[in-house]
């Protein structure tokens, strides 16, 4: 192993290739109980611009096997996310 200083290194062998095909469905929340896209900033013009320009989000978005948001859930999509076009 390494603690015993054997050379780990070496060709890098490769397996046969294989595809895997990913399905899951993003809910994005804006009009429930409790919005999973949450503002937490916006500049003084964002209210004002057609692509919502400076607003920055916060999401907690369910990921489902199935397009029903009752569907089993199989994870969460996290993050920030802002809008930044002006145009």
């Amino acid at each position: 192993g390494f603690e015993d200083g054997e050379d780990w290194k070496g060709p890098l062998r490769l397996g046969k290739k294989k595809v895997d095909y990913l399905h899951f469905y993003f809910h994005n929340m804006f009009d429930a109980k409790n919005p999973t896209p949450l503002i937490v900033a916006e500049a003084n013009i964002t209210q004002s611009s057609p692509t919502l320009f400076g607003m920055v989000r916060v999401m907690d978005q369910p990921l489902t096997e199935g397009p029903i948001l009752t569907s089993k859930m199989i994870g969460k999509a996290q993050g920030i996310f802002a809008s930044v076009s002006q145009t």
